[in-house]
């Protein structure tokens, strides 16, 4: 059972990877995800430094988030890349078996 959905999983990571690689829609679409997920990061630090500081204005707060941007990115994590990955086919694809049906599920195949 643990081996079926291993395989079933990395079937799906490889399929993902190659629509999101082949397809330049998609491509698009997963660098405006990264682009927004970015943008969202970056907003919450901003709040974080001016909630613990109030005095601390929105542009002090994000020239020192910008700072720390820059001396060490951010990145996904590889099981959130991974995700992504395995969901980005049915999200493109409206005929997806995975979005109708007994296969419609955001899961990884655990079960």
């Amino acid at each position: 059972m643990v081996r079926e959905a291993r395989d079933g999983a990395a079937r799906r990571l490889t399929a993902g990877l190659a629509h999101v690689t082949g397809d330049p829609e998609a491509f698009a679409c997963f660098r405006f995800m990264n682009e927004v997920m970015r943008d969202q990061r970056v907003h919450t630090q901003i709040s974080a430094l001016r909630s613990s500081d109030p005095a601390l204005s929105y542009k002090d707060a994000r020239q020192r988030v910008d700072g720390a941007e820059r001396r060490e990115p951010s990145a996904w994590r590889p099981f959130q890349l991974a995700f992504i990955l395995m969901q980005l086919p049915a999200l493109t694809d409206p005929t997806a078996p995975a979005r109708s049906g007994d296969r419609a599920s955001a899961s990884i195949g655990w079960r």
